[in-house]
């Protein structure tokens, strides 16, 4: 059994499932002292159930999974700009090539 080719099915699998214009929901879970990273959780909602997508974005996008008090997370460094839009707009565009295909929004 191919574990690594399961693990990619599945995130390719959750992810391709995504429409156009969806939303796609990130928490701020925790701020550096310094500003300059968040560890963020991702989520959407399908047929009235709340999914998480934290760790498929991750494996996607090449960030590491964080445990933050229970919480899956991606830790995601920068400032000056809404960091889950960021990885909101490089999930459409490696994945359709339009960085405005989801539509991101912070709870």
């Amino acid at each position: 059994m191919n574990t690594a080719g399961n693990q990619v099915n599945y995130v390719n699998e959750t992810l391709q499932k995504l429409q156009k214009g969806q939303e796609i929901y990130g928490t701020v879970r925790s701020v550096s002292s310094s500003g300059m990273s968040r560890k963020i959780s991702f989520f959407t909602v399908e047929d009235g159930e709340l999914i998480n997508l934290t760790y498929s974005i991750a494996e996607l996008l090449g960030y590491k999974v964080q445990d933050f008090h229970g919480f899956n997370c991606i830790r995601v460094q920068g400032v000056g700009m809404d960091m889950i839009f960021k990885v909101v707009y490089d999930l459409g565009f490696i994945l359709h090539s339009d960085g405005y295909f989801f539509r991101s929004r912070q709870i």
